[in-house]
């Protein structure tokens, strides 16, 4: 029995051994004298050869650059210690009485807001009841007395929630941060107001002249003359991309729950409704989103409070002696941790906020970015990286600019667009800083000389071209934001000094 066992085994480890491929040996004659070089080739970095990937270049760049980080975590623990103290202890009653004062006066204005649009609703509808034999001239000269006053209304209050939080953050606030914050909000709320009441301004003229299809705009037909709109002989065609349609028609869109929705809701444009989700609400989705909130929060407020505020105080000496390079090595600092922090904050804002804001509402167009840290130049950037904000600029500002009556060129539209965002850029954070001197102001002016500079340099080398991205990053985050910083840094600096002495 165990003769034949053993003679099996043999016989399998045979089959298997039979199995196993044998080993070819290709032997070249003559091996030294081979050809080594047949035919033309290109090297591999060189402008005509193909392209080729670089991922190990990028992980190598993405080590050095941890490693450059980790030493400068060392070498600012070893220089300072740990500065990072619990937030809000070095915040002021009078901050917080201002803060106050500025949400309450946000409010109030909601509501008056609100019931402006409610007695215009009202108007209107009294206006259709005795309108229908009117023609179209008197319909149009109706129409324009009718809505004049409620417009100037809103516009009044769309000044005055500006102007009363800029007082108030400019004689009292003493915390800068918490005071662009109020601004912030004012201007944020400020937009929305107008544009509900924009909105509704052209639902109303629609309902008014029974254009239920809003299709037929009496003002395309119009030209400015003399300060006065007048019927124009020449019949525009106008088109729409998106259809105008809604939900709910007007004025059955004039509720208090449809203009709260959208004062929360994560947009600028009012709209009688929005896209929204049919599903519930994915609460493992808030839970990730709320997590990177306060990871993105906890880091950004520890990055500020154990980098940026030693840098910019160790930068105060440089500003005050003018000598440019050690400005310029100033600025070349801060750089890294001001794109840093505009780097996490944007990710905060844009998609964890902005997303954890739309799922708890129900609003389904997510759309707040693309993907702008590929932009070959300016004009991409402003157009991609803050979607809320250019969507509102297209609707609400270059729209009527360049249609009729005004029908301004593109280049005037553009003009007074980035005019609009520059007064309130310096609002923002010349307000808190008490240094209302332009800085933001004349940066964004001069975007649009930049924008051409970069356009120029994308349409001569290509889409595809990494100069205009270089000159983007180059202007905007390492040269532009921390000068920007540095400069509303000292000069809060001198008006703390001024207060003290």
């Amino acid at each position: 029995m165990t003769v034949r066992t053993h003679s099996s085994q043999d016989s399998i480890d045979l089959a298997l051994k039979s199995k196993v491929p044998k080993r070819v040996l290709k032997i070249k004659p003559y091996p030294q004298a081979q050809v080594t070089h047949s035919s033309e080739h290109i090297s591999l970095l060189d402008k005509e050869a193909p392209p080729i990937r670089f991922n190990g270049l990028a992980n190598f760049s993405m080590l050095l650059l941890g490693g450059m980080m980790i030493r400068l975590i060392l070498e600012n623990y070893l220089k300072y210690g740990l500065l990072i103290k619990l937030p809000g202890f070095e915040i002021q009653r009078v901050d917080w009485l201002t803060l106050v004062t500025c949400t309450f006066n946000l409010i109030t204005n909601f509501l008056v807001s609100y019931a402006i649009e409610k007695y215009a609703a009202k108007s209107a509808i009294a206006f259709v009841k005795k309108g229908a034999s009117f023609k179209q001239n008197e319909l149009l000269a109706v129409d324009i007395s009718t809505n004049k006053w409620i417009l100037l209304s809103q516009m009044f209050l769309v000044f005055y929630n500006i102007f009363l939080p800029s007082v108030l953050v400019y004689k009292y606030m003493r915390h800068p941060l918490v005071g662009s914050l109020v601004m912030t909000f004012s201007v944020i709320l400020s937009l929305k107001i107008f544009s509900y009441a924009m909105t509704n301004l052209d639902l109303r003229r629609a309902y008014m002249n029974g254009d239920e299809k809003l299709e037929d705009d009496i003002l395309s037909q119009t030209k400015l003359s003399d300060m006065k709109i007048v019927l124009n002989d020449t019949k525009i065609k106008t088109s729409n991309i998106h259809p105008i349609k809604y939900d709910v028609s007007y004025p059955d869109n004039i509720t208090l729950s449809s203009y709260m929705y959208f004062w929360a809701a994560p947009t600028f444009c009012y709209q009688p409704s929005y896209p929204r989700n049919k599903g519930p609400i994915r609460w493992g989705f808030v839970a990730r989103r709320l997590f990177e909130i306060l990871f993105c929060g906890t880091l950004m407020y520890c990055v500020c409070q154990q980098y940026a505020y030693p840098t910019l105080v160790n930068s105060v000496k440089a500003v005050e002696t003018k000598n440019q390079a050690w400005i310029s090595e100033r600025v070349l600092k801060l750089s890294v941790v001001v794109s840093m922090l505009w780097l996490i904050g944007f990710y905060a804002l844009f998609h964890s906020i902005l997303n954890i804001n739309a799922e708890l509402l129900g609003f389904s167009d997510r759309n707040f970015y693309l993907s702008w840290w590929n932009s070959s130049d300016l004009g991409s950037y402003w157009r991609e990286w803050n979607l809320p904000i250019h969507n509102f600029c297209k609707r609400h500002i270059m729209s009527p600019l360049t249609s009729p009556p005004l029908s301004l060129s593109i280049d005037l539209g553009v003009f007074f667009t980035f005019f609009i965002s520059a007064v309130l850029h310096e609002l923002i954070f010349g307000i808190p800083t008490r240094s209302l001197k332009g800085y933001s102001f004349f940066g964004m002016i001069l975007q649009i000389p930049l924008i051409n500079l970069t356009s120029y340099v994308t349409k001569i080398r290509g889409p595809d071209s990494n100069i205009g991205n270089t000159l983007f990053w180059i202007s905007f985050c390492i040269i532009g934001q921390p000068f920007l910083v540095l400069q509303y840094f000292y000069d809060w600096v001198e008006y703390g000094n001024a207060i003290n002495t």
